[in-house]
C-alpha cells in the first residue's frame, strides 16, 4: 500500500510540473513565442475600453506598445474592476497570437490575470 501511495504522489509532482511549465517572459520578447503558452510579466502601461473590445496594453502606449492582453466584450462581466490595473506588475497567462503584427493573449477567464 505505501509503494502504492508513494508512485500516485510521484506521478501527480511529475503532471503538476508539466501543466505548470510555462515559459515567464516580458511583453518585449512576446514576439519571440507567437503560439506558445506562456506567463507575461509587467506593468500595464494604458487600458483601452471599445464596445468590442478591452485592451491592456503593456511595454509602452498604443501604437508603441509591444504587447496587448485583450478581453472581449462576452467577458466584460468577468472584470468589472479592470481600470484599477493600471500601471501595476501583473502575470498574464496564455497562448500568444498575433494580431496586426503584434502579440496578443485573449483573456477569457480572470484566473489568467494575477497582480505580483
Amino acid at each position: 500500500m505505501k509503494i502504492k501511495n508513494i508512485l500516485i504522489l510521484l506521478l501527480g509532482i511529475f503532471l503538476s510540473g508539466t501543466v505548470y511549465s510555462q515559459d515567464t517572459i516580458t511583453p518585449k520578447d512576446a514576439n519571440k513565442y507567437i503560439g506558445k503558452n506562456v506567463v507575461i510579466i509587467g506593468s500595464i502601461d494604458q487600458i483601452t475600453h471599445t464596445t468590442k473590445a478591452i485592451y491592456l496594453n503593456m511595454g509602452g502606449i498604443y501604437p508603441k506598445n509591444t504587447f496587448a492582453a485583450v478581453i472581449f466584450s462576452k467577458n466584460f462581466d468577468s472584470f468589472k474592476d479592470i481600470d484599477t490595473f493600471l500601471q501595476k506588475e501583473f502575470y498574464i497567462s496564455g497562448t500568444i497570437k498575433e494580431f496586426n503584427d503584434k502579440p496578443e493573449i485573449i483573456i477569457e477567464s480572470p484566473s489568467q490575470l494575477k497582480i505580483k
